[in-house]
C-alpha cells in the first residue's frame, strides 16, 4: 500500500524558545493526500496554529533569520491548537464523497 501527503505553496512561521513558549502558524497551502484503496482528499486552503502555554502571538508579528522573513497574519492565543481547511473534498474508496470547509 502506498500513500501520499503534500502541501504545497504554504508559508510557514515558527518562534522557539523556552519552554511554552513555541509558537508556529502554517497557511495558505494547497492539500493533497492519498492512500492506496482508501482514498483521496484535497482542500484548496489550509491553515494551521498552534501555541505553548506561555506562547502568545500578536497579529503581525515578525520573525526573521538572515535574510528571510515571516509575519504572523493573526492573533494566535496561548495555549492553542486549531486548522482550518477550505474546499475540502474527499473520496473515500468510491462509497462515500465528502465537501466543504472544514475547522
Amino acid at each position: 500500500t502506498s500513500a501520499s501527503l503534500r502541501l504545497s505553496n504554504a508559508s510557514f512561521g515558527l518562534r522557539s524558545g523556552a519552554a511554552g513558549t513555541t509558537a508556529f502558524e502554517l497557511a495558505n497551502g494547497t492539500l493533497t493526500a492519498s492512500v492506496d484503496g482508501l482514498g483521496n482528499l484535497k482542500a484548496t486552503s489550509v491553515a494551521v496554529h498552534y501555541t505553548g502555554t506561555a506562547g502568545a502571538v500578536t497579529a503581525g508579528s515578525k520573525v526573521s533569520v538572515g535574510s528571510q522573513g515571516y509575519t504572523f497574519s493573526q492573533a494566535i492565543a496561548a495555549n492553542t491548537v486549531a486548522f482550518t481547511l477550505k474546499g475540502f473534498s474527499a473520496d473515500i474508496a468510491n462509497f462515500v464523497s465528502l465537501s466543504g470547509d472544514l475547522g
